[in-house]
């Protein structure tokens, strides 16, 4: 578990070209492909709290055919299977996300 304060300060023009690929394997045991982008690409059992994110960008076209696309200006993926996950006090402002799909590669 990770805990993340930003103690109420700015993040401004954030950009976000690229995913995080990766299998992820369930607690079933069964295992799926995933991209995910965002300031925390994937957070499991984490507290995120007191950010401000102004002016975000997230252009995403580094894809994989099959993949599963998951995609947040904080987080494109949030978990918790052990404990708890606590997002709270966030302000996100003037943001953009677009993703191209067509340059997909198998």
């Amino acid at each position: 578990m990770g805990n993340f304060d930003g103690k109420g300060h700015t993040i401004e023009n954030l950009k976000i070209s690229q995913s995080i690929h990766y299998t992820y394997e369930y607690p079933t045991g069964r295992e799926a492909p995933y991209c995910d982008s965002g300031l925390f690409a994937t957070v499991q059992d984490a507290s995120i709290q007191n950010i401000i994110i102004d002016s975000a960008t997230i252009k995403i076209s580094d894809t994989k055919s099959g993949d599963t696309h998951r995609v947040g200006v904080l987080c494109g993926t949030v978990r918790t299977y052990e404990g708890t996950s606590v997002i709270s006090n966030i302000d996100i402002k003037n943001a953009t996300i677009t993703a191209d799909f067509s340059t997909n590669q198998s």
